[in-house]
């Protein structure tokens, strides 16, 4: 029997064929899979790139931002607001970074008021197509490191919470402002002058200033500033000094200091000198018959505290190479052509002035002088006549009234009040006040003040840190 072998049987060339066949397909199909994840991922990893890029440049124009305003302010720790410029939306220039492939990296800041003393910035990063925001808000206590946390305007010859009403030929040497934003809030009479710029709230600065037509004055917008006084003392307590006696023979003879009174009215007390070997009090001080209280601070910061400052007619010198600090409770009364550090230096006396009714007004006329530092808590001030204050005016009251002399270099600070100057009344420093007037021949000449002056010893300072940052943090756009 034959037995017919089949051909196909036992032929495995076409099988190995079809396996090669499959296995290339599952290979290209893997490679091109493969191929697919790396390029994806280095679109991911160019995307990432760029994402964090983008936030760091944010981050760059929050910094420098920041950076510019913190030592603007460490400057102008008083100024009770930013400028209209710091406050200004601004781009970073084009050369501050370097190019991110084909894009040019940009960073855009602007800083938005809160508050009075709470501000925001916020910085946009942007590469191309792609921006990232980030925002800081702060806090700054204007005038914490000058003095109980004060506030006002700096480079102003006078600035106003309210109006400012000149007439005749009054004149304003430098720039003025005010904080108002009622129509006519300047008002300007016949030929006055304001030789500077006049600044109001941007929402204000078409309607502010009525005058003449014939009378050209620059008007510019800028954000208000709070007027603030810094922070009235407490009156510390002292020990009274025991009676003295002075002897000029057996039948001349008078108590100099007795009942807790300094008394210099007698012609044996005539210069007398205080030497003050420590802080001390006394219920009056009186000085008169033109005579004279010499007080030796022994090259020391001593303060004295007094129920009433007497000086009808007489004078009270600071000697000694120190400070006096005069803490008066009750009153202060000056009379005839008495003077009080007649031309010391005028950061040698500071006198505050407690809010008593019996010190509602501290009037000053005649041929009077005081140079220093006075600060009412309440007292209204009537400066008339020849008259002189140097240095620094600040009060709570409501009224400041100056009529003829001149006063150089003199701040006046008084936030609650209308100051009102006539008669040809000549101011060299500037007012800070609620509002102003100006009449005939008045003039306000700014010149620059060592403000530093109101900061006061260190323990005075309530205000804390001068600008208190919160954490930066990013938000969506």
């Amino acid at each position: 029997m034959r037995i017919v072998k089949s051909r196909g049987i036992g032929n495995e060339r076409g099988a190995t064929l079809v396996m090669v066949l499959m296995v290339f397909t599952v290979l290209t199909v893997l490679g091109l899979g493969l191929l697919g994840v790396a390029v994806s991922n280095t679109k991911l990893s160019t995307v990432d790139r760029e994402y964090q890029a983008t936030y760091y440049i944010a981050e760059a124009g929050m910094t420098k931002r920041f950076s510019e305003i913190q030592e603007w302010i460490q400057n102008n720790k008083n100024a009770g607001d930013l400028t209209v410029e710091l406050l200004e939306e601004k781009t970073l220039p084009a050369n501050t970074f370097e190019k991110h492939f084909n894009d040019t990296p940009t960073a855009t800041v602007k800083v938005e008021k809160i508050d009075d003393e709470n501000y925001k910035i916020v910085s946009v990063g942007q590469i191309g197509k792609r921006s990232r925001t980030v925002e800081k808000e702060f806090k700054v206590n204007w005038g914490s490191s000058s003095g109980g946390g004060g506030s006002f305007p700096v480079d102003m010859a006078v600035y106003t919470n309210e109006d400012i009403i000149m007439s005749g030929s009054a004149t304003i040497t430098g720039d003025a402002g005010t904080n108002s934003i009622k129509s006519n809030s300047v008002e300007l009479n016949g030929k006055p002058v304001i030789t500077g710029n006049l600044y109001v709230p941007h929402q204000a600065v078409d309607i502010a200033l009525k005058k003449p037509n014939d009378v050209n004055i620059n008007v510019v917008g800028r954000a208000t500033t709070m007027l603030k006084l810094p922070q009235f003392p407490s009156f510390p307590e002292f020990d009274p000094l025991d009676s003295k006696e002075v002897v000029k023979s057996d039948s001349e003879r008078y108590y100099v200091i007795q009942n807790h009174d300094l008394r210099i009215d007698s012609y044996l007390t005539d210069g007398y000198t205080l030497e003050l070997t420590k802080n001390v009090a006394f219920n009056e001080i009186i000085v008169q018959s033109n005579y004279s209280l010499n007080i030796d601070t022994n090259g020391q910061d001593r303060s004295m505290v007094v129920d009433y400052l007497n000086i009808k007619n007489g004078h009270i010198n600071i000697l000694g190479g120190g400070s006096l600090t005069l803490y008066v409770k009750k009153s202060i009364e000056l009379g005839s052509s008495s003077s009080i550090n007649n031309g010391g230096i005028v950061h040698d006396l500071r006198i505050y002035l407690k809010g008593d009714n019996e010190g509602k007004e501290l009037m000053m006329s005649g041929d009077q002088r005081i140079f220093g530092f006075v600060y009412a808590e309440s007292a209204d001030f009537q400066i008339t006549g020849s008259a002189g204050l140097k240095g620094y005016l600040l009060t709570a009251g409501d009224e400041v009234k100056i009529s003829g002399g001149t006063y150089s270099p003199s701040f006046i600070f008084a936030p609650n009040a209308e100051v009102d100057l006539n008669g040809g009344a000549q101011i060299v420093g500037a007012i800070i006040s609620n509002s102003f007037k100006g009449t005939g021949g008045t003039e306000v000449t700014y010149q620059k003040t060592d403000l530093d002056f109101l900061s006061g010893d260190e323990d005075e300072n309530t205000g804390g840190d001068l600008i208190v940052p919160a954490p930066q943090k990013e938000t969506t756009n």
